[in-house]
């Protein structure tokens, strides 16, 4: 699925009146958390604020946004009976118009970029303020960090009689991290589908012609990737070569500020690879970073589909497991 901000620019350019929904707050159990976004448009929407009736009320609200030409509204749910929902929590969800696309832009832009950035939405009387910050005063985190504050700043946590106008939201966001796969064969064929739904920046490499039409990027020199490769990228290697994967997690190694290192094979070509590595002057300390054999999370059968799942979940759990940043708790609105 393409990002939210992506398919969001593609409606407007075809002028396509849409409704941007945005999880801001959440209390107790939630089906999805601040910070998830959905588009809404007349005969269509794009992700999920969670599903259920949730869901279905929320779509049926955003399209009357669009007819009833309000720029934004923004409601509290609580998740119970009124609801046919069992969470038993309450979510504050921010519906606003896409009037105008170069914000959207400019968000592209930062997640190409590959820094952390910040969305701050000002709701005014009538309109919402964007503004896009890249600057180096915006620091980095593991999953969206999403605050809704006062005039004053203060965090809140809207209640059912919540009035929103001169509040802000703002939104710290770590662009989707990187990750290279090497080789288009079994694997990386059961893999690829999976990792275009996931919140990844994919780029996928093979050294053979024929496997252009598997979508793969043919390259001669596959290790000339590894070094154009931004800095905390994940990196998947299992080429149809021994010699190929070893000189690929070599020159992964070599460059030391990558996030991952997914090799496939068994534990007796690790021992192989670690005693090559060693020799050719990898420190020995670098070897720990080496992950393989790759997606052993408990599964016992090699099948490629589902060695792409374990994968998958192997690089969804490192991605998750990076620093995050601390959020003050909110304080209760009036």
């Amino acid at each position: 699925m393409s990002a939210w901000w992506s398919k969001a620019s593609e409606l407007a350019v075809r002028g396509e009146p849409t409704v941007l929904v945005t999880v801001c707050t959440v209390e107790g159990s939630a089906p999805r958390e601040p910070g998830a976004k959905m588009l809404v448009w007349a005969d269509g929407q794009h992700g999920t604020v969670g599903g259920g009736n949730l869901e279905f009320t929320i779509v049926d609200q955003a399209r009357k946004l669009l007819t009833n030409g309000d720029a934004w509204r923004f409601q509290p749910y609580p998740l119970g009976p009124l609801l046919g929902q069992c969470c038993g929590g309450r979510v504050g969800i921010l519906m606003e118009q896409l009037t105008e696309a170069t914000w959207l832009n400019e968000i592209a832009s930062a997640e190409d970029g590959g820094k952390p950035y910040a969305i701050t939405s000002t709701l005014c009387e009538g309109t919402i303020r964007k503004h896009i910050d890249t600057s180096d005063n915006v620091t980095g985190l593991s999953d969206n960090a999403v605050m809704l504050t006062d005039s004053n700043g203060h965090p809140v946590s809207p209640g059912p009689k919540f009035d929103a106008r001169n509040h802000t939201l703002r939104e710290l966001v770590d662009p989707r991290p990187p990750v290279v796969m090497f080789g288009a064969g079994h694997v990386g064929q059961a893999l690829a589908p999976i990792l275009a739904t996931l919140p990844l920046r994919v780029r996928w490499f093979d050294d053979r012609a024929e496997y252009a039409a598997q979508g793969a990027t043919i390259t001669l020199n596959l290790t000339t990737q590894v070094a154009q490769a931004p800095p905390s990228t994940l990196f998947l290697i299992f080429t149809q070569s021994h010699n190929t994967d070893y000189d690929l997690a070599r020159a992964v190694l070599a460059r030391k500020d990558f996030a991952y290192c997914g090799l496939i094979g068994s534990a007796t070509k690790r021992a192989r690879f670690e005693k090559r590595l060693v020799g050719d002057g990898v420190p020995r300390a670098m070897l720990s970073r080496l992950t393989c054999p790759i997606g052993a999370i408990g599964l016992s059968s090699k099948e490629p589909a589902v060695l792409a799942v374990a994968i998958a979940a192997e690089l969804m759990i490192t991605v998750q497991n990076r620093v995050r940043r601390t959020v003050p708790k909110a304080v209760h609105a009036r």
